[in-house]
C-alpha cells in the first residue's frame, strides 16, 4: 500500500489520510465534490486515478444518480434471467415495469454490495469505509450504463419481447446478432467488474486476488438475495 510520509513529524499515513494521524498536519487536498461528465471520462481514461478521485472526495456526487440508471439496466436482466417477457402484453409494459422498478433495484443493490463488502474486506484483512466503497461501487457501474445508453436500445428493438422468453428463444430467432449482443453485454460486466476491483484496492491494501474475491462475494451475494426477492414478489 502507498504511503504519505507527513512533512512535519515524518509519520507515514495511508495514501488516502487528509490529516497526520499523529500531528494533525494537512498531507493532501480533499475533493470537495465530484464532476460527473468528467469523472466519467476519467473512467474510462485513467481509471486508478479516476478511483483515487472518489475516494477523496467529500461527497460522492451522483452515486444515487448511477446507480439508479444502472438499475433499470438490471430490472432489464432480472426479466431476462427470469424469462418474464411472457408476461407481459407488449414492450411498452415491459419498458414502464424495468423504468418503474428499476431505480430502486440499482440503488438496493449498490447499497446492499456495500454493505456486504465492509464485513468482507474486514476477514480479508483490510478496513474500508462504506461510503468510499459505496462510491466506487457506483462509478464502477459507468461501463454497464454505457452498455444501456448504447447496445439496449438495439437490443430491444431486434427481438422485443422475445428477448425476455424462451418460447421462442432470441437465439433461435436471430442467433448471431443475439451472440453479439451476448458479447457486448458480457465484456460490459467484466469491465464493471474490473473497474470496482480497482477500485476496492484504491480504497483498501487489498493485493488483487482479494479484491477480487471481495467484489465476487459482495456482489454475487447481493444479487442472489436481489433475484430471490424479485422471485417472490412475482
Amino acid at each position: 500500500m502507498t504511503m504519505i510520509q507527513c512533512p512535519n513529524c515524518g509519520v507515514e499515513n495511508g495514501d488516502l489520510v487528509i490529516v497526520c494521524l499523529r500531528c494533525g498536519s494537512f498531507l493532501q487536498a480533499r475533493v470537495p465534490t465530484l464532476d460527473l461528465f468528467d469523472t466519467i471520462w476519467q473512467m474510462i481514461e485513467a481509471p486508478r486515478k479516476a478511483m483515487r478521485k472518489i475516494a477523496l472526495a467529500v461527497h460522492k456526487n451522483y452515486a444515487i444518480f448511477l446507480s439508479s440508471f444502472y438499475g433499470i439496466g438490471l430490472a432489464f436482466f432480472l426479466l431476462w434471467v427470469l424469462n418474464l417477457g411472457e408476461v407481459f402484453d407488449n414492450l411498452l409494459y415491459l419498458l414502464f415495469t424495468a423504468i418503474l422498478i428499476g431505480p430502486a433495484l440499482g440503488i438496493v443493490h449498490i447499497f446492499l454490495t456495500s454493505f456486504i463488502g465492509v464485513p468482507i474486506g474486514r476477514l480479508l484483512g483490510a478496513r474500508m469505509r462504506f461510503s468510499n466503497l459505496l462510491g466506487v461501487a457506483a462509478y464502477a457501474t459507468v461501463p454497464v450504463n454505457l452498455s444501456i445508453v448504447f447496445v439496449l436500445p438495439i437490443e430491444l428493438m431486434t427481438f422485443g419481447l422475445f428477448m425476455f422468453a424462451q418460447n421462442p428463444s432470441p437465439f433461435v430467432i436471430k442467433p448471431v446478432p443475439y451472440i453479439v449482443f451476448m458479447v457486448l453485454d458480457g465484456l460490459a460486466i467484466l469491465w464493471s467488474l474490473g473497474l470496482f476491483v480497482m477500485g476496492i484496492r484504491t480504497i483498501s491494501n487489498l493485493r488483487f486476488l482479494r479484491a477480487a474475491l471481495s467484489v465476487a462475494i459482495s456482489t454475487g451475494l447481493s444479487l442472489f438475495l436481489l433475484i430471490e426477492l424479485v422471485r417472490l414478489i412475482v
